[in-house]
């Protein structure tokens, strides 16, 4: 990243695209999780709505574009990126994204 950033040209940007979720009444707590599998949070209203979300950083800006979603899959995935697409026209983009399986 560090190469990458650089040597960015003034027109480019890195943007940091990742999923979250957000439950109601989540019960935060210290604890261990294996490396790379997700960390179950308890929750006090279970069934409740979640949020789901897409977010994505731009760097250098520090600027954040976000999209609320059903769930996350290739189809909302692909809106995402179109809306990252139309909010940095004319732009070089590098993406840094995780290993979704979609």
């Amino acid at each position: 990243m560090a190469t990458l950033e650089a040597s960015r040209t003034p027109r480019g940007f890195t943007v940091d695209v990742d999923e979250g979720k957000i439950e109601q009444a989540a019960r935060p707590r210290q604890g261990w999780f294996q490396k790379g599998v997700p960390a179950e949070i308890d929750t006090s209203s279970p069934g409740k709505k979640k949020i789901w979300f897409c977010a994505a950083v731009i760097r250098p800006w520090g600027a954040v574009i976000t999209m609320q979603v059903d769930r996350f899959n290739q189809k909302n995935t692909a809106k995402f990126l179109a809306k990252i697409r139309k909010k940095l026209p004319g732009r070089r983009l590098d993406l840094v994204i995780d290993n979704a399986p979609w």
